[in-house]
């Protein structure tokens, strides 16, 4: 998937460490009723989750969505409704500096906003449907 425009990375300075950001609990996309009778052909769906601080899914961002066919929506609709129902644990940013006798010790922490791609995959044998869904291959924390 190819970032929009503007998608900031976060770079760790030295003495900062990042934790978090894992899902916690998912909701797996239903199979869209209206295509299990014609059972399609497998789709993939990637879609780029943003999380916000609290790490609730505020945005489902699907590259090809604008191109998409009438079928590819619905997967995708799919995609969108159950994905805003994961729960992340959000991204922890931790500041650790040395004091004068050589000792770490926390600064500061903040949380911050971030996104993750993830493949969502539909599938339909005999008209009973498997949806399956596993981390995209790995860009990084955005």
């Amino acid at each position: 998937m190819v970032l929009p425009e503007g998608t900031q990375r976060y770079e760790l300075a030295m003495g900062d460490v990042s934790s978090g950001a894992a899902p916690f609990h998912r909701v797996a996309p239903v199979y869209p009723p209206s295509l299990l009778a014609s059972c399609p052909s497998p789709v993939d769906v990637q879609a780029l989750l943003v999380v916000n601080q609290a790490g609730k899914v505020d945005d489902v961002r699907v590259a090809d969505e604008a191109t998409a066919d009438t079928a590819r929506r619905l997967y995708i609709d799919a995609v969108r409704v159950a994905a805003r129902q994961w729960d992340f644990s959000p991204l922890l940013i931790t500041h650790w500096a040395a004091n004068a006798n050589g000792e770490s010790h926390v600064v500061d922490s903040e949380t911050r906003r971030f996104s993750l791609t993830y493949a969502f995959h539909f599938e339909c044998h005999g008209g009973r449907a498997e949806v399956s869904t596993s981390d995209a291959p790995p860009a990084g924390v955005h």
